[in-house]
């Protein structure tokens, strides 16, 4: 058994993470020879141990979200340590070389990668993304529905052009990517007019997509542009393990999203919410889980996974602090939200303390049916209102009634919204509570500038 030392990259990388490094020196051809490997594991500087490589004991403060990463890492570690022991004991010494251990950490990550996409069809590739990536469950289902798209696509171009069509991702080119998106444009209309072909091809799905039955509307651009921007994310982490060196994306333009007037309630519509009497304690409780995400901002991804470790008592009072699950998903800069708590929102909390097992702030939040509960609510409460949205598929703005355009992510839009028309214009400052990561262009979708707004920053020249 080859003993193996670990070592820290002395930078961290853009989410303050040092990357592990791997060394040893076993006795090759009649001398000691040093091999060096990066191990492409990530951790906080407080888990690095020069024995272990990754301390498994409890951190201070520490989040249940960075606890989870960092157990996931010691397990992708000791599978690591496995392979290389494994490959050192079936290895004749003589033929080591220096860059011996380098190429083992390189064959663990991708093995067989000159042949994975000329055996794996599109589908299995899908697959192993979703099994082998760290993603929400909620972005599973999104990722699950494109690929759902892309088989329905192979399968209609096999029974209507081409018996022999397949998508080859080295061969895939942009106007390909064009065709797919013309086909989610008409897959309704092409629907309508083979309602025998598109059920058959429901039967059909890969078992890992499912094939529970599908209600098919005509769908919006932005839609469209979501979904192909779900295939882009898919495709970058081809590139990204090596599968394929081919990148259709390079040249073509998905669009962008478009936006209606962002609409929220106020805070005398949240209060009145909060204040109004539900006729069971179901709606009581998401009644409170949505009061709570309009006073603290967070998406409902989070809102679900909160314990009260999240709570953390500081000098001058309580404060929710947590990693936004969206922005560790997807790999962007490393967040960590922290939101003053009022009297208001600790009152929420005290309520419903005790009443889970597993200490989560709510018990039982169904994000199914959250939405629904929340248009029962409003519709209670007499929050009814006509805002201006924008038609998802027409992309004309139109008038509706806030009961029925109620959601989850109203609530941080309410959050959000307020916070800015009631003085705080700075975005940075904001998204240190919300979640967002700096220079973020989502804040374009929660805020309305309006006279009121204008007028307040013009004063600003005047003493």
């Amino acid at each position: 058994m080859i003993k193996i030392f670990f070592d820290k990259t002395a930078k961290a990388n853009s989410e303050n993470r040092y990357r592990l490094l791997l060394k040893i020196q076993p006795y090759c051809n009649g001398k000691v020879t040093t091999m060096r490997a990066k191990s492409n594991i990530y951790i906080d500087e407080p888990y690095f141990d020069k024995t272990q490589g990754i301390k498994n004991s409890k951190k201070r403060n520490e989040t249940k979200e960075n606890a989870a990463y960092h157990r996931e890492q010691s397990t992708k570690l000791q599978m690591l340590v496995n392979y290389i022991q494994d490959r050192f004991d079936e290895t004749d010494r003589s033929v080591m070389d220096c860059k011996w251990l380098f190429n083992i950490v390189d064959n663990f990550y991708h093995p067989n990668k000159q042949d994975a996409a000329k055996v794996k069809t599109f589908f299995d590739l899908a697959e192993d993304y979703l099994n082998q990536t760290t993603i929400s469950d909620g972005s599973k289902l999104q990722f699950k529905s494109v690929f759902r798209n892309i088989y329905k696509y192979q399968r209609y171009m096999q029974e209507t052009s081409n018996k022999n069509f397949e998508i080859d991702i080295n061969k895939f080119t942009v106007k390909d990517l064009e065709d797919i998106r013309i086909f989610l444009r008409k897959e309704k209309e092409l629907r309508d007019k083979n309602p025998k072909l598109f059920e058959e091809i429901r039967t059909q799905y890969p078992t890992f997509l499912g094939n529970g039955k599908e209600t098919v509307r005509k769908r919006g651009e932005n839609m469209v542009v979501n979904k192909m921007n779900y295939l882009k994310v898919f495709w970058s982490w081809l590139n990204k393990q090596e599968i394929t060196e081919n990148n259709p994306f390079k040249k073509f333009e998905i669009g962008s999203v478009h936006y209606g007037t962002p609409y929220y309630i106020t805070i005398e519509q949240r209060d009145l919410i909060a204040n109004t009497p539900m006729k069971n304690t179901i709606l009581e409780k998401y009644r409170d889980a949505f009061t709570f995400q309009c006073l603290v901002g967070c998406r409902v991804s989070d809102l679900a996974r909160f314990t009260f470790d999240n709570i953390v008592k500081k000098e001058d009072g309580y404060y929710l602090i947590y990693t936004p699950i969206k922005t560790r998903n997807k790999g962007m800069q490393s967040v960590t939200a922290v939101v003053p708590l009022d009297d208001d929102t600790l009152n929420i909390i005290a309520k419903y303390k005790g009443q889970d097992s597993n200490g989560y702030l709510f018990p039982t939040i169904n994000k199914v049916i959250y939405d629904d509960k929340i248009k029962q609510i409003f519709t209670i409460a007499g929050v009814t209102d006509k805002v201006k949205v924008r038609n998802s598929v027409s992309g004309e703005e139109e008038w509706k009634p806030l009961n029925e355009v109620a959601s989850s992510h109203m609530a941080r839009r309410t959050f959000i919204g307020n916070i800015y028309n009631n003085g705080c214009p700075d975005p940075n400052l904001i998204g240190a509570m919300s979640g967002h990561v700096n220079g973020s262009k989502a804040f374009a979708r929660y805020r309305k500038v309006d006279d009121t707004t204008l007028r307040n920053v013009i004063g600003c020249l005047r003493k």
